[in-house]
């Protein structure tokens, strides 16, 4: 299989057609770059480039056996990310196959490459989240499924002025099956991201607390007790949030947006009360600091004063001692 994917944005001339590459975008003089219409220039990948980042090719004579070869892969790997990270990967290869199909005019194989394609798009989505639900942080494969959607449909795009309408359709509703897809992941990623990470601020605030009450200084105690009392209350936000991105896929954006405010707004508050509680602990070790030295200017007027009377009692004593041998004598 030919594994070599483009890392720059895929956009093809497809031989012997003219025109735009993409659907609003304007080709440019350079045969390397592309002009879309915000002005945005895109580095275009050669065609030679597009068919290596395919497999075998739907017309190939191997091409059953290639798909026996990826269910053994499938079947040998264990892990989610793993599993999210090979379909990503097949499909890849089948937007590229769909290219190709179009390019040599067989609508029939852009259809199955297509077709294919939102497969495998679909069970990288699924493994993704199943990865995702299975740990407590997000994982870093999320970035490499999106890179490699995004490959996939700047791929798909080269060729939606150059099939007919059904494949068109096909493609079109590919497309808008991997957006939703997109958001979905991302924003169930994002939203469980956030909550551990305020989730672990919660429990340190939980710990400053028992240490702010062992000083006893009440006003330690009370803002510590503030910072846990606006921790847990956007742990809890968060938490919604983090339930209602897995249940609720045609929010996620919304949800993402909100969590985003949200942690920005809390980690805020959170950070306003660590100053606060480093503004108190250092009056509290100042204040700690004096009442030691005050002690031990007590202790040692205290000792100063013990010795200074034990010294007059040794000489009274010495003096009443003479007195009595003096008398004693007499």
């Amino acid at each position: 299989m030919r594994k070599k994917i483009a890392t720059m944005t895929l956009a093809i001339f497809l031989t012997g057609v003219t025109g735009n590459v993409y659907a609003n975008s304007d080709v440019t003089t350079s045969s390397n770059l592309v002009t879309s219409n915000d002005g945005v220039l895109t580095k275009v990948v050669s065609l030679k480039e597009i068919e290596e980042s395919a497999g075998v090719l739907p017309d190939s004579n191997f091409y059953s056996l290639e798909r026996k070869i990826e269910e053994l892969q499938i079947a040998i790997t264990q892990s989610e990310e793993k599993l999210a990270k090979l379909m990503s990967q097949f499909a890849t290869e089948r937007a590229a196959e769909a290219v190709i199909m179009a390019n040599e005019g067989e609508v029939e194989l852009v259809s199955i490459a297509t077709a294919e394609y939102v497969k495998m798009l679909a069970s990288a989505t699924a493994h993704i989240n199943n990865a995702i639900k299975a740990k407590d942080e997000a994982v870093q494969t999320v970035e490499n499924l999106n890179e490699s959607f995004k490959r996939s449909e700047e791929i798909l795009q080269t060729i939606l002025d150059k099939v007919p309408e059904e494949a068109k359709d096909a493609i079109e509703n590919a497309l808008n099956n991997q957006d939703k897809e997109i958001v979905a992941v991302n924003g169930f990623y994002a939203a469980k991201d956030a909550f551990f990470a305020v989730k672990k601020e919660f429990e340190k605030a939980k710990q400053e607390l028992e240490v702010a009450k062992k000083t006893g200084d009440a006003e330690a105690i009370k803002n510590a007790e503030q910072k846990l009392e606006e921790a847990e209350a956007l742990k809890n936000e968060l938490e919604e949030l983090k339930d209602a991105a897995d249940s609720s896929k045609e929010e996620v954006k919304n949800l993402v947006e909100q969590a985003e405010k949200r942690i920005e707004s809390g980690f805020k508050q959170v950070e306003k009360a660590n100053e606060t509680i480093e503004k108190v602990e250092e009056k509290a070790s100042e204040e700690l600091k004096r009442q030691e030295e005050k002690s031990t200017e007590a202790l040692k007027k205290a000792e100063e004063k013990a010795r200074e009377e034990s010294k007059k009692a040794e000489e009274k004593a010495r003096e009443e001692l003479k007195k009595a041998e003096e008398k004693n004598r007499e």
